[in-house]
């Protein structure tokens, strides 16, 4: 039955088109929220103004959202939104002519809050228009799956929302400061980074279960740092301290790999500015530019024996996790061996588990192959 249920979404092409149109959407909208306040503190050279702007698209991102049942009862739903998509996309555009300085504040608000207005109807116009896709799916097959369809609308706005925030952080911090420290900094000042890197990676895991526990309220069983991103922090910084070239190999697949996949899908129930929000972004974040540091600075890169190893380990480790999670009980889930992630992810179209577990191996090392492509014939 479920499989069935994914077949026919699968071959929903209004339902695939608005996946791959609310991600974007998603990604667009994420990418102008994140960069803006750049632009007015390095740009226009006074942070004040980022609170002011995002008040302004505050107010009128919900004129928007009030106004789209009346547009959409006039244009039709389809139409607004590629006129919404099209508008805010030119509207955007033209920020790249605004005159920097103090000149350019009144005409920046105004185009911004412009574009805002044609963005706020995008989202507010997908979720609708995913029942019109399970009305479809329904009149297609006589089969209606109103919950998977809208779980995978969910899923995608987080994942292009995750996307864009995480590209942006990728962009101008992790791959950025590695490479300003290889080109600019000593091999001493390069060495302090190191060892400053791998110190906040430590105490950061070490002090999770701590301020998790005591100011989140979650289960100490549930906060321990066991899951591979939380490994890999410990790994890279090991390998920082040390230079044992193994924990590199581990770090950069698990990191990259399951890292860049919590930036995408974070396994929150809420998103950004939830509290929880930031430490998760911190952390993954940090961890990442460390793998990128040790690679930029250390000349430290996988090599075609790194893919096997890091492959043997990772399934060696699977069973003492699972052993692990059974010991400390529900709801410790680990590596999500014993049950799903509260967050919309990838598993939320597998099987129940623990089915779901070679289906996501088999995808976790499809993503670890894909990272070793660069290296694959590096000695």
């Amino acid at each position: 039955m479920f499989l069935k249920d994914i077949i026919d979404l699968l071959t929903n092409k209004p339902w695939l088109i608005l996946l791959g149109m609310g991600f974007l959407t998603m990604m667009f909208n994420g990418i102008r929220y994140g960069v803006i306040a750049y632009y007015f503190k390095y740009f226009l050279n006074d942070a004040s103004l980022t609170g002011q702007y995002f008040i302004v698209l505050l107010v009128v991102s919900i004129a928007g959202a009030f106004a789209t049942p009346w547009l959409a009862k006039r244009f039709g739903r389809k139409q607004l939104f590629i006129a919404s998509l099209l508008i805010s996309s030119i509207i955007t555009t033209g920020i790249y002519w605004v005159p920097m300085g103090e000149q350019g504040v009144l005409p920046l608000f105004l185009l911004g809050g412009a574009a805002e207005f044609f963005a706020a109807i995008m989202p507010t116009l997908f979720f609708s228009m995913l029942g019109d896709s399970a009305d479809y799916n329904e009149w297609r097959t006589g089969r209606r799956a109103t919950g998977l369809t809208y779980s995978a609308g969910s899923f995608v706005q987080k994942t292009g929302g995750g996307f864009a925030g995480a590209l942006v952080l990728l962009v101008l911090t992790i791959i950025y400061f590695p490479l300003y420290a290889k080109n600019k900094l000593s091999k001493d000042s390069q060495e302090a980074i190191a060892k400053t890197l791998a110190v906040l990676l430590v105490v950061h895991e070490l002090s999770k279960p701590f301020y998790r526990t005591y100011f989140l309220g979650d289960e100490l069983i549930t906060v321990i740092p066991l899951h591979a991103c939380n490994l890999s922090s410990f790994l890279i910084a090991a390998y920082l301290l040390t230079r044992k070239k193994v924990f590199f190999e581990v770090a950069y697949y698990w990191g990259l790999g399951g890292g860049t996949m919590a930036l995408l899908t974070p396994d929150l129930v809420f998103a950004f500015p939830d509290i929880e929000w930031f430490p998760l972004f911190i952390g993954h974040g940090v961890m990442i530019m460390a793998i990128f540091f040790s690679m930029f600075c250390h000349n430290t890169y996988p090599t075609k024996h790194s893919f096997r190893r890091v492959v043997v380990i990772t399934l060696s480790s699977l069973p003492v996790i699972y052993i692990i999670n059974t010991l400390l009980g529900p709801p410790a889930n680990y590596f999500y061996l014993n049950t799903k992630p509260e967050g919309d992810s990838l598993m939320d179209i597998m099987p129940s588990p623990p089915f779901h577990i070679p289906i996501a191996m088999g995808i976790a090392f499809g993503i670890f192959y894909l990272l070793h492509i660069p290296f694959r014939k590096k000695l």
